[in-house]
């Protein structure tokens, strides 16, 4: 998946702004897909145009949203453009997690030794023995998603820790002046 990324990267070429976040998420987004669900996004291999690329986009969006209905009491007010922007970005979120519960389930009963997160969610079942429902599901999948986005990972913390230098100079000169020293 690195390799990808490097791959993709140079394709991109190295004389164009870059946009470090989106890059980062998208690493992200590929981990979680295929440790946690065994589902290869490919959001490294195409970052801006690809379909994982805009599976990663639709939750960094619909993160967005949530978090502007907390802030914004407005954004809740039905039928305003706003609240029309965050049902599109909450169905499209929704929308790949059906997708790849589905993939999820199409492979078949997890064997018992398989310990990623889909074979457990899988294997999980109510008090009454029955397996907990598709919608339930979904919301356990998401919290692995946003949990791991950049804002919330060491990932995101070391791109900024790249970046202070070279958006504040002085920064930059007091740690050449102290390495020197």
């Amino acid at each position: 998946m690195s390799q990808r990324l490097v791959t993709a990267l140079e394709a991109y070429g190295f004389c164009k702004p870059l946009d470090l976040d989106a890059v980062v998420q998208n690493q992200a987004f590929d981990v979680i897909g295929e440790f946690g669900f065994s589902k290869d996004y490919g959001a490294t291999a195409d970052l801006w145009n690809g379909s994982g690329a805009r599976a990663c986009l639709a939750l960094k969006n619909a993160m967005i949203c949530a978090v502007e209905r907390t802030r914004m009491p407005h954004a809740r007010i039905p039928y305003t453009p706003l609240w029309h922007e965050h049902q599109q970005s909450k169905q499209a979120l929704l929308g790949i997690f059906r997708n790849l519960l589905k993939e999820v389930q199409a492979r078949g009963a997890p064997a018992e030794e398989e310990n990623s997160i889909a074979a457990h969610l899988v294997r999980t079942r109510d008090d009454q023995g029955r397996p907990i429902p598709d919608v339930r599901i979904w919301s356990e999948m998401s919290i692995f998603f946003f949990a791991g986005t950049p804002s919330n990972s060491a990932a995101s913390e070391l791109s900024r820790a790249m970046l202070f230098p070279l958006r504040h100079q002085h920064a930059m000169r007091l740690q050449q002046c102290s390495m020197s020293q």
